[in-house]
């Protein structure tokens, strides 16, 4: 069996890809994990030369080498009110307005200041 080719190459100039973005923003947290394992194999330096930001704020990711930046939000707050809305839905009560569920930026070291 041959090995799979790689999902990111250098450029023909041989720059590694981390040189052409400033950062990469994953759907979670899970997927910054494949960008940190992309970047070492790289040879890419997070965050002196590429900026990882994940979501959802797993406890793992603090523990990375840099710690990750996440944007956080109250996953059982929003699961009750998501909740308490079908049981209104089924009772066929007056549900109130939806309450907004505000995202909180858990900053650490994968991601460089804005410059």
């Amino acid at each position: 069996m041959k090995p799979a080719p790689p999902v990111i190459k250098t450029d023909p100039t041989g720059s590694p890809p981390c040189m052409s973005v400033d950062g990469r923003f994953a759907l979670s947290d899970t997927l910054a994990y494949g960008a940190y394992q992309a970047c070492h194999e790289l040879g890419c330096r997070i965050p002196a030369e590429v900026s990882i930001l994940g979501f959802d704020d797993h406890p793992i990711s603090a523990l990375l080498d840099p710690p990750l930046t996440a944007v956080s939000w109250n996953t059982p707050g929003a699961a009750m009110a998501a909740v308490e809305l079908l049981v209104r839905r089924i009772d066929q009560s007056p549900a109130p307005g939806p309450e907004p569920i505000a995202p909180r930026l858990q900053v650490r070291g994968s991601t460089a200041p804005v410059s």
